[in-house]
């Protein structure tokens, strides 16, 4: 589906959804409100005040309920956190928010009796009156929860109390974008006959090593002229450390008797990073962290970089137009790693309902419940994916929006962004970790980004690898279980 289909596509639904809206009564009267915190960009948010209007439209022609949800723009993530957390106190919490796990990990930790504040959407999945199997008018395919990425699904239930607090919505991970061109080129010189694109699709780690290490042994002939180029840039510190931790079962963070546990420092963290560091002085990679927190994309659309790893949330950013051709494929897993932790990170929206403490218990099971069926209506497969080709590289949540014909065909297409969603979708196909959530586990993330940064730079300016790992680890340490512990400012 090219890139006028998926307009086509988009302007279908869109119309849809207008005729839906129009007709009717409007009272104000008794109108129930739902506020919905988001973090979304201006053709996001268009789309979705569509869908709002749809929504109002179905819930009063079906019940003669006047219903409307409210989207609010907040800025960012932790943009977002702060106004909800400020929203505990002031009697004005939304009953909708975008939010990351750590985020609801959070507001979890804010309540002082269960289901204060965060709702445990388990009671709405499977209800018979309420669940995805009800309400065709919702979701018409009526699938249920089973529909879902289930490592995306999984993803909500893995907080500090038994329950599911947060839905998926639009997914991302990581990819690494490579200058076709030049590495076409690479292999030749190397001797490799193996076509570019199968070569890339099926790299190991060791052979990854062994280009970067030929590019850099001729840094001019592949274009890499200026002093900070560099072949392989690696856009986030954090999920390097925390991905390469997964890969090779290294302790990271966990859930023990009853409370978050700080876990990475060991041996062999400081080992992986170690090594991290030795291709660092190599110049075979870059950081985000070490590169004074510049993306990769612009390393990347300049031909200063001729491999880049990063989020496919804003993969936009990240295309060089008609300057050079890039390829698209999976980072290759750490060496050895066994099937069962060849996974990736899991990033992107999801969203949480939350009790507004400012109203009463009835008001606010009213609101949840329809801001119940308005997710239901949101997530359903269409829906989902018509929020998700507007969102610059996130995936839809459903198995069934992947077999849609539309997005079936668009996955097809050789365009950019669909190649980008093709390889997250059918070469990573769901296989993505899930760390445990709780309080200072957001903080935890933090400090192990500050790890690779700060030995890569020798922050601490220390004489040896050994006493940089050291200090490096140790001030992570202070700060993940001060922030875990509750000891933090």
């Amino acid at each position: 589906m090219k890139k006028s289909r998926i307009c086509t596509f988009i302007l279908t639904v869109a119309g849809l959804i207008s005729l839906a809206s129009c007709g009717g009564g409007d009272s104000t009267s008794n109108k129930i409100i739902i506020p919905f915190w988001t973090t979304f960009n201006k053709e996001t948010t268009e789309v979705l005040k569509r869908q709002c209007t749809a929504f109002s439209k179905i819930i009063k022609e079906k019940e003669g309920v006047d219903v409307e949800v409210v989207p609010d723009p907040r800025g960012g993530y932790d943009e977002v956190e702060g106004f909800v957390t400020d929203s505990f106190t002031t009697g004005t919490t939304p009953t909708l928010t975008v939010a990351y796990p750590d985020n609801v990990a959070t507001y979890l930790g804010k309540e002082h009796t269960p289901g204060e504040y965060v709702v445990d959407l388990n009671k709405f999945v499977n209800d018979p009156d309420l669940g995805f199997a009800a309400e065709e008018e919702l979701n018409p395919s009526k699938k249920g929860i089973d529909d879902f990425v289930s490592s995306f699904v999984e993803e909500g239930t893995k907080y500090i109390r038994e329950g599911m607090y947060s839905l998926p919505y639009m997914k991302s991970t990581e990819l690494m974008l490579y200058n076709k061109k030049v590495v076409e080129q690479v292999l030749s010189d190397m001797g490799i006959q193996t076509g570019v694109t199968k070569y890339m699709n099926e790299i190991t780690w060791d052979q990854l090593i062994n280009m970067l290490q030929y590019v850099n042994a001729n840094r001019a002939k592949y274009g890499l002229t200026d002093a900070d180029a560099c072949p392989l840039y690696y856009d986030s510190d954090g999920n390097y450390f925390i991905s390469q931790c997964f890969q090779r079962g290294i302790n990271y963070i966990s859930y023990k008797d009853g409370k978050g546990s700080v876990d990475f420092v060991n041996d062999e963290a400081k080992a992986m990073v170690a090594e991290i560091k030795s291709l660092y002085d190599a110049g075979l990679i870059l950081t985000k962290g070490s590169n004074k927190n510049q993306y990769s994309s612009a390393w990347f659309t300049a031909g200063k970089s001729i491999f880049v790893v990063g989020s496919t949330g804003g993969s936009g950013y990240s295309d060089p137009g008609v300057s050079f051709e890039n390829g698209v494929c999976k980072f290759p897993v750490y060496k050895n790693t066994p099937a069962e932790r060849a996974k990736y990170v899991s990033q992107g929206v999801t969203l949480t309902m939350l009790n507004n403490t400012g109203i009463s218990k009835e008001e606010n099971d009213l609101r949840c419940k329809y801001a119940w069926k308005f997710l239901k209506y949101i997530t359903n497969e269409k829906n989902n994916i018509n929020i998700a080709l507007t969102s610059n590289g996130y995936i839809p949540v459903r198995e069934s929006c992947y077999t849609n014909a539309d997005y079936a065909e668009y996955l097809a297409e050789k365009d950019y962004m669909s190649v980008c969603a093709n390889t997250v979708v059918k070469e990573i196909n769901g296989n993505y970790f899930n760390y445990p959530v709780f309080v200072g586990s957001d903080k935890a993330r933090d400090a192990v980004e500050g790890i690779i940064t700060n030995v890569l730079l020798n922050t601490y300016k220390k004489d040896t690898l050994e006493e940089n790992l050291d200090a490096s680890f140790a001030a992570a340490y202070e700060i993940a279980s001060k922030a875990v512990n509750g000891t933090s400012n």
